[in-house]
């Protein structure tokens, strides 16, 4: 099972009458079972694509497949490609049971069937001891809960999820995405995720899309993502990095004046290198003066001024050792992580 998505555009008009492009030339293929997300900032396309994905919304331009058949101007209710909302969108004189089994209900299931597979999902989402009570009666989280039980008792071929955890705090969101996972994972739901935290892709993503601006940054895994960044912009949003100009000649690579023994292509001039892997020694062939200095607990977060350009650095504790800013530091870069664009 597939669901490509062949050259799509889509386009809208704006107040003065001109054409807005919201999405250009997008080209996906998301396989079964796999935890898709499209990731990136506001603005950049990735609630329209999942709107066109569900059919609230038509493409411009282009086509989608779903195992082979074109379900481009399909009818949402012709699609079972349920949507989990960031509002959970419950009925608040429903009950959790009636709420999970109000879909099947509609689509006239039989009571005894009903019975069967609502209280089966509630038994594997961990609602049980919630089933009689109302949405007002439970905290945010148990409600998403009660959203995703209701969307996955319809068995979706898709299943897809817009923004779910932002109304939620720090510490809920976590064990939410954790949940979405386990599930997703249990019922081997193919999955379609929106979100613009990168935290939250990296951990719950088997497959990133990064966009800015409707077009496609980068496709991949969040390791490849994060460690292969194919763009600048990539760079930034997923984490933190630095970007360094590159001196590459002949062969020879240079970085902040100090050689590299590194067979790069020609043609590459910037090198990625994220904080947490730049290492601070005594004999390291870099140095530079903190301009910066902010303890984190686990780590120190350093700017470092070097010649022209300013980089941070992520120091892990060691003891009792403070990093003062004017300190003069030495640092070496780990070639293995470098990552040259």
């Amino acid at each position: 099972m597939s669901l490509l998505i062949r050259d799509l555009h889509k386009r809208f008009k704006t107040d003065d009458g001109k054409d807005f492009s919201a999405l250009k030339n997008i080209n996906l293929e998301i396989t079964d079972g796999e935890f898709f997300t499209l990731l990136g900032p506001s603005g950049c396309g990735k609630t329209t694509l999942l709107r066109i994905i569900a059919g609230f919304e038509r493409p411009s331009e282009g086509s989608l497949y779903f195992n082979g058949n074109d379900i481009s101007h399909k009818a949402v209710y012709e699609r079972n490609f349920p949507m989990v909302f960031q509002s959970y969108a419950l009925f608040p004189h429903m009950s959790v049971l009636e709420n999970i089994g109000y879909g099947l209900k509609q689509k006239g299931v039989d009571k005894n069937t009903i019975n069967k597979k609502v209280n089966r999902i509630i038994e594997m989402t961990g609602l049980t001891p919630n089933k009689d009570k109302y949405p007002h009666q439970m905290s945010g989280g148990q409600q998403q809960r009660v959203a995703l039980a209701r969307a996955i008792v319809m068995e979706p071929e898709v299943m897809l999820f817009d923004e779910p955890l932002s109304n939620l705090d720090a510490n809920l969101r976590i064990s939410m995405r954790e949940e979405i996972r386990r599930i997703q994972k249990d019922f081997g739901i193919t999955v379609v995720y929106v979100t613009h935290d990168q935290e939250e892709a990296m951990a719950v993503s088997d497959k990133i899309v990064v966009m800015n601006h409707g077009v496609i940054e980068q496709v991949g895994s969040p390791i490849e993502i994060y460690s292969k960044p194919q763009s600048e912009f990539v760079a930034n949003f997923v984490g933190q990095a630095n970007i360094l100009p590159v001196s590459n000649s002949g062969g020879n690579i240079s970085i902040l004046g100090v050689n590299y023994k590194k067979e790069i292509d020609q043609n590459l001039r910037k090198v990625i290198s994220r904080p947490e892997f730049i290492k601070i020694d005594e004999r390291g062939n870099h140095t530079g003066i903190i301009t910066n200095s902010t303890y984190l607990g686990a780590n120190w977060n350093l700017k470092v001024k070097i010649k022209d350009e300013e980089i941070a650095i992520l120091a892990p504790i060691f003891g009792n050792k403070n990093f003062d800013v004017d300190q003069k530091i030495s640092f070496s870069f780990d070639s293995n992580t470098l990552h040259f664009i």
